[in-house]
């Protein structure tokens, strides 16, 4: 399964400048319950203008955010397509987070996520996540993600 911009905004109530996902490149929903989703940095986004002035550093935090969204999708995918509610309707709240920031992220790139779920106890959800560029780890470890509706 893949998913283009307008699908991952079909499924996410984040818009720009923080969605942090523009596409799905792959997902596994049966025993394997994985994602691959990626974000284009270009270089010219409004944060790097600050972060770091003629020297510019993708914030780490973004990169968590990425995982977080990612993790998103993988939950919206792996609920029954009738019981999903609209995206502006979903939550998906970070409760822990357990990743180590590796290496940074220096546009242009193609910043690749891979997410896993692993477990949960309802609502919580574990994923063990990790962030990639040209094959080479920027940020790995764990994310648990409350998952509920909006209230």
């Amino acid at each position: 399964m893949t998913l283009d911009r307008a699908g991952v905004e079909r499924l996410l109530p984040q818009r720009p400048p923080l969605l942090l996902v523009d596409r799905v490149l792959s997902a596994s929903l049966g025993d394997g319950r994985r994602l691959v989703a990626a974000l284009e940095i270009r270089g010219d986004e409004p944060v790097l203008s600050g972060h770091f002035p003629g020297r510019p550093v993708w914030p780490g935090s973004y990169t968590i955010e990425g995982l977080a969204q990612s993790c998103a999708l993988l939950g919206r995918l792996l609920a029954p397509a009738g019981e999903r509610t609209p995206p502006a309707e979903a939550l998906a709240l970070v409760a822990a987070v357990k990743v180590k920031l590796v290496r940074p992220v220096v546009p242009p790139v193609l910043l690749t996520y891979h997410v896993a779920h692993t477990h949960a106890v309802d609502p919580i959800h574990r994923f063990a996540v990790e962030a990639s560029v040209d094959g080479a780890l920027v940020a790995q470890g764990t994310l648990d993600v409350i998952v509920r509706e909006a209230e």
